[in-house]
């Protein structure tokens, strides 16, 4: 063993050496550890390398990955992950597990528990999340995904994907599709909503895929399995590409949604099940600039609400979503004229490093009447 060592360790460092960062795909086991520390050496597969069993994959790993091709392959993962959450709700057994703080599975939960402010895991995360990360990592070798909850690589599901979904699909002047695979983050939150999932609002669940290129998030997929048709109702974008939504309501279909809506007055969503003091002294500073306050669960589906016109600004003003939670909503919305913060007015960013938590989350409909939101809420205008 040690003389293989000696022959094989030279090998492994000149090859993770002259390989870049995007070849190191972070574990989830990290981030549970830790929300907000950089993962350990530990918890990364290098190069292909998986260190735990010493099993060499894919070495020569592609240089460039293809963005046209992996918002393809993630939209058609979205709706298998959503027919994935819709046989998990009908067979009646959700399998719902409380979480704590670092995101461990710590017994079962009741709805009582989850309303009361319980996070919860279902057999319905689990398997969406199987799916979409499996297949994305065995359709693009390589591929960062930094996703919800733990998956062990044994329990990977691989799907086949179309990478031409969009190929008929006309990008806007200047959009480059190949980009360096080491600039490429896929951020996956299998079932965003899991807490109204469990107490039985459906309607708030969404598969969410972000992909990010360097700090920016620039593509995104939304699906939702219990609206529209017996596939759930599908939306995506991509900054400079396009965007799709096979919804067939024209007053929610993003792609057709007046804008600005029709009404007058102005309306504001936030959190359902999180509130708080905080939460509470954060409304009181932009009620000038709102008329209502909506409280709805779910950072996508707050999101969506902004894209359908039924609501003009997003805030959630205390640590508590995740990257995974807005890297894609905000890419949508930012294709379609909106923009998304920290309440301070600082971008969220959506590097490998940074902490998975957000501080703070301001969106908005109209990206022009972002600056006003942040000032209410820095205590610097009164209207």
């Amino acid at each position: 063993p040690i003389k293989l060592c000696m022959q094989v360790f030279p090998l492994l460092w000149s090859t993770v050496s002259h390989h870049s960062l995007s070849h190191i795909s972070i574990q989830r086991a990290a981030r549970r550890r830790s929300f907000s520390g950089v993962p350990k050496f530990s918890d990364l597969r290098l190069c292909g390398l998986s260190i735990g069993s010493r099993k060499f994959r894919n070495m020569a790993q592609p240089q460039t990955v293809n963005l046209v091709q992996l918002l393809s392959a993630c939209v058609g993962l979205a709706k298998l992950a959503a027919h994935e959450i819709r046989e998990v709700a009908a067979s009646g057994d959700l399998g719902a597990d409380k979480k704590d703080a670092q995101g461990n599975k710590v017994g079962t939960v009741s709805k009582a528990e989850v309303e009361a402010g319980a996070d919860a895991v279902t057999r319905a995360d689990l398997m969406a999340q199987k799916i979409i990360e499996g297949s994305l990592h065995h359709h693009f070798p390589g591929l960062r995904i930094i996703g919800e909850e733990d998956i062990e690589e044994k329990d990977f599901l691989v799907k086949p994907v179309n990478k031409d979904l969009l190929s008929n699909v006309t990008p806007h002047n200047g959009f480059v599709a190949d980009v360096p695979l080491a600039d490429v983050t896929v951020y996956v939150d299998p079932l965003d909503a899991t807490m109204e999932f469990v107490i039985g609002n459906k309607f708030c669940t969404i598969a969410l895929i972000g992909i990010a290129v360097r700090n920016e998030a620039i593509g995104g997929v939304m699906c939702q399995p219990f609206e529209g048709g017996h596939e759930g109702r599908t939306l995506w974008a991509m900054v400079g590409f396009g965007a799709g939504d096979d919804c067939t309501d024209p007053n929610k279909n993003v792609l057709t949604t007046p804008r600005p809506p029709h009404r007058k007055e102005s309306v504001l969503v936030t959190t359902r099940l999180h509130n708080s003091p905080e939460v509470e002294k954060a409304l009181n500073l932009i009620k000038p600039g709102v008329d209502t306050v909506v409280r709805v669960g779910g950072a996508g589906y707050k999101v969506l609400a902004l894209l359908e016109g039924t609501a003009d600004v997003y805030l959630y003003p205390t640590p508590g979503t995740k990257k995974w939670d807005t890297c894609g909503p905000e890419a949508i919305l930012k294709y379609f004229g909106g923009r998304a913060t920290d309440c301070t007015g600082k971008e969220l960013g959506y590097l490998p490093e940074v902490p998975r938590v957000n501080p703070s989350v301001l969106a908005s409909r109209d990206a022009s009447s972002h600056d006003r939101f942040v000032s209410l809420l820095l205590g610097k205008s009164n209207v």
